[in-house]
């Protein structure tokens, strides 16, 4: 299994798992986080599926390295309280 498609996985369920947070628990601002992750994580998905190219792997993992950032920033700002 290729680590794009670990990495694909883990974004879908971390979105799913936002996702959820935001619509019962309140925290809308947790919605453009778990946007994020879920419109990624197939993209991701596909690249980890395709014929294997050093630019599509590179791309792949600079794609995922942004989400990450990006999603993790808003969720670093909703749990510990910092607007």
């Amino acid at each position: 299994m290729s680590a794009l498609v670990l990495i694909a996985g883990i974004f879908g369920a971390a979105g799913v798992g936002l996702a959820a947070l935001a619509a019962h628990a309140g925290g809308a601002d947790l919605n453009p986080a778990a946007l994020m992750l879920l419109v990624h994580a197939p993209a991701l998905l596909a690249l980890g599926l395709a014929p294997a190219s050093k630019t599509m792997r590179t791309g792949g993992f600079v794609l995922a390295a942004g989400v990450l950032l990006f999603a993790g920033d808003l969720a670093a700002r909703h749990f510990l309280g910092h607007k």
